[in-house]
């Protein structure tokens, strides 16, 4: 797992997203401190209801 500083990460977004992408597990931090994790979007099933 990877950690990027939200600051750093505003800077190289495309490039994180394609990691995302590949599989990486990208955590972004804040002085340190991890706020949130970067990951592939997936999409709903179809099922009752839908």
């Amino acid at each position: 797992m990877n950690t990027v500083e939200v600051e750093e990460a505003a800077k190289i977004l495309e490039a994180l997203i394609e990691d995302v992408l590949r599989g990486e597990e990208i955590v972004l931090t804040q002085d340190g401190v991890p706020l949130v994790k970067l990951v592939p979007y997936e999409r709903p099933t179809e099922g009752p209801g839908r």
